[in-house]
């Protein structure tokens, strides 16, 4: 059941949610080899801000969210979040873009810049 958010703290609805290498490995049971199941899943997601605390004054409701969670946990209904997990306000979003913006999207813009070196204006 959902409960109220603490006053440092905003409830998102996540509308969709990236996948990066460490979820990846995780269900390939490369990590966390000596724990066991359930893990937690899911750096990155986009979502609708749903309620906030009552000491949060820079987000509102109905506000989109590209949410970088500074744990693993993404890979839920509904997060809880604060400042500390790298929000970014998005107006009108196209969600299905801006889902790409987290971790997954830094890994491919890391990827196509520093391994295999295009120069301007080259396209892939």
């Amino acid at each position: 059941p959902l409960v109220d958010p603490k006053s440092d703290e905003i409830l998102v609805k996540n509308l969709f949610v990236g996948i990066n290498a460490t979820d990846l490995n995780i269900t390939a049971g490369r990590y966390f080899k000596h724990d066991d199941p359930p893990y937690p899943l899911g750096f990155e997601a986009l979502g609708l801000i749903v309620k906030t605390g009552s000491a949060i004054t820079n987000y509102s409701v109905g506000q989109y969210l590209v949410v970088k969670c500074g744990q693993l946990r993404a890979y839920s209904e509904y997060l809880y979040v604060t400042s500390a997990d790298g929000l970014t306000v998005v107006p009108k979003p196209d969600p299905e873009y801006l889902a790409l913006f987290g971790t997954s999207g830094l890994t491919a813009s890391i990827g196509l810049s520093e391994g295999s070196r295009l120069a301007s204006g080259e396209k892939v």
